[in-house]
């Protein structure tokens, strides 16, 4: 679960299922969430583009995190090998 894909997928599915609340003094990540878009060539990856970092971090901190605290298998996407939407609106 340590590849961007599966990251990606995880973080869709907290949101879809409101299993992770980003805060208003999420500011930066609130702004660049609705402005990432799918890898054309990698269609289950994100663009990687100038401005996503806040986008990035969190998804790296939410694998990392489930990894660390043992949970990681619980949180696997059930979406898994499934395209993402190609515009995030939240």
């Amino acid at each position: 679960m340590n590849d961007r894909i599966s990251g990606w997928q995880l973080i869709y599915q907290m949101l879809q299922s409101n299993a992770w609340v980003i805060t208003d003094n999420c500011a930066k990540l609130i702004e660049c969430i609705p402005q990432l878009v799918r890898d054309n060539g990698r269609i289950e990856d994100i663009r990687k583009v100038d401005g996503d970092d806040p986008a990035d971090a969190a998804r790296y901190r939410l694998v990392s995190g489930g990894r660390i605290a043992g949970v990681g298998p619980a949180f696997v996407p059930s979406r898994a090998g499934q395209a993402l939407p190609a515009v995030w609106r939240y």
